[in-house]
């Protein structure tokens, strides 16, 4: 069976094609991690408005500090999101740097996904990275 949308495909095994072809041109991985989401935030909120894709984002890293607390971010609540996730990511090795990223990522594409339907979800990976929703023969 083909898999070809974000609803029916594991939102972690997205997330890992889409860093893995972004880190063969950003590199790994806090830059990595910062950039693809600052891209994504942008594009996204063409849609649903910087300030809703931004609420998105802060619910995904919410949610991924259960698992990975090191994404905590200003303790006074006022985040400068992408300082924030950089210097968090740096602190890291680059195994548990990768993984946060890709959690993070997979989360927020999920958030997404129930937030504006995975449809319009799709799509607009579709646009950022063409075919990053289907798997490759290498993953499947």
């Amino acid at each position: 069976m083909t898999v070809s949308s974000p609803a029916q495909l594991p939102m972690a095994a997205l997330a890992d094609r889409i860093l893995r072809r972004e880190a063969e041109i950003v590199g790994w991985p806090a830059d990595l991690g910062v950039q693809l989401c600052a891209r994504l935030i942008t594009h996204i909120g063409r849609v649903i408005g910087d300030s809703g894709a931004r609420i998105v984002f802060e619910r995904s890293v919410r949610l991924v500090q259960i698992e990975f607390p090191l994404l905590v971010g200003n303790p006074k609540g006022k985040l400068d999101l992408w300082l924030d996730l950089r210097v968090a990511l740096e602190a890291q090795a680059p195994d548990v740097s990768g993984r946060a990223c890709s959690a993070l990522v997979a989360t927020f594409i999920g958030n997404l996904s129930t937030f504006i339907g995975a449809g319009l979800t799709e799509r607009l990976l579709e646009e950022l990275w063409p075919g990053a929703h289907r798997p490759t023969q290498e993953s499947s």
